[in-house]
């Protein structure tokens, strides 16, 4: 770049400000021009994509029996056929996180109509289109918003932070006080995540959706003031503990939390609960979407987190509460049993003071 001093003459302007003609002008508006698309090789294949027809759902199953009868067939790629199943053209250049599924996998959701899940391959064009007409998509739907006033609409959910059994605080996730108060309050529209509950999950896997069983929940931590929740539960579904996470704090991350189950509890049937057999501090939305509950659509949220789940839930919620249920992380430093404080420290801020 040349440097000018003020005394320099400006030179005038070639292009800012004037009309030009594109070199490429002419043969795009009179179509002359040839593109990819119009290009043809011996032996070229045809590549389609199988798209959802919905807005949102999550992909339960492909079926591409009826698509290899098509002459001309080829093949179907879906996506445990490709490598890096994630693409954003602003993460290929470094900008953005990639975000967005080459292919829907199977067990995840789909996030817009259209959003592709499996691609075929047929030595024609008309094949590859009737290919992808007789793909059939098992799919279940889940609510969508469509615009800035439905998004802001009153119901939100109260998310209720379970802070004191906080996994990422040294909780084991499993105290039941806040499930308990839920039921007794008999609830509407709650669900509380994740009880850390392998055993209650493994047997709600043995029993099978739709059965309803009696249950001894959580409660294994010896916490004072705490116990496993009695009661009768129905299982409403079971998953793997296999996802991706989307939100903020944990986007990226590929789950594993073994056997997972949502019950319905019988004496309050408002109220469900998310089991997982592994622990991890609900701060992300789709440990709930695996197993069928959309965070949005509840009128109460526990979630068994301290900070991190604020970054998913906060911005869907329309209160956050911080509950005192029991746990092995206290939330107020005057209730531990000091024995190496020096007297007159405050155990909080305008707290009592210690004595020692």
């Amino acid at each position: 770049m040349s440097e000018h001093s003020a005394d320099q003459p400006v030179t005038p302007l070639n292009v800012v400000g004037r009309s030009l003609e594109r070199n490429d002008g002419l043969g795009h508006v009179t179509g002359r021009d040839i593109y990819t698309a119009d290009r043809t090789f011996p032996g070229m294949l045809h590549l389609k994509l199988v798209r959802s027809p919905v807005h949102h759902a999550r992909l339960r199953g492909i079926d591409l029996r009826e698509s290899e009868k098509v002459p001309g067939y080829v093949a179907a790629l879906t996506a445990g056929d490709v490598p890096h199943n994630l693409y954003t053209i602003l993460g290929l250049i470094g900008v953005e996180p990639e975000e967005e599924w080459v292919l829907t996998p199977i067990g995840e959701r789909v996030r817009f109509k259209g959003e592709g899940v499996a691609a075929i391959v047929a030595e024609t064009e008309a094949a590859a289109l009737e290919a992808v007409a007789r793909a059939r998509l098992d799919l279940e739907e889940l609510p969508a918003v469509f615009d800035m006033d439905e998004a802001l609409a009153p119901g939100a959910p109260v998310v209720l932070a379970d802070t004191q059994d906080n996994p990422g605080a040294g909780g084991n996730g499993d105290t039941t006080g806040l499930l308990a108060a839920l039921i007794e309050q008999h609830a509407e529209d709650a669900v509380l995540g994740l009880l850390i509950d392998p055993e209650a999950a493994e047997r709600a896997r043995e029993a099978g959706q739709g059965a309803t069983l009696g249950f001894s929940l959580g409660g294994r931590s010896n916490i004072a003031g705490d116990a496993p929740l009695e009661g009768e539960f129905t299982v409403e579904r079971i998953g793997d503990g296999r996802f991706t996470c989307t939100g903020p704090m944990f986007k990226g991350f590929r789950m594993q939390l073994g056997t997972m189950a949502l019950l319905r509890s019988r004496a309050a049937p408002g109220v469900r609960v998310v089991i997982a057999s592994r622990k991890v501090q609900a701060a992300d939305q789709e440990m709930f979407r695996h197993l069928g509950v959309e965070p949005r659509t509840q009128r109460v949220l526990g979630l068994k987190s301290s900070v991190h789940f604020r970054a998913d839930f906060q911005p869907i919620a329309k209160e956050v509460l911080v509950v005192k249920s029991p746990g092995p992380a206290l939330a107020d430093p005057a209730e531990f049993h000091w024995t190496k404080l020096r007297p007159g420290v405050r155990l909080r801020p305008l707290g009592p003071v210690h004595r020692g």
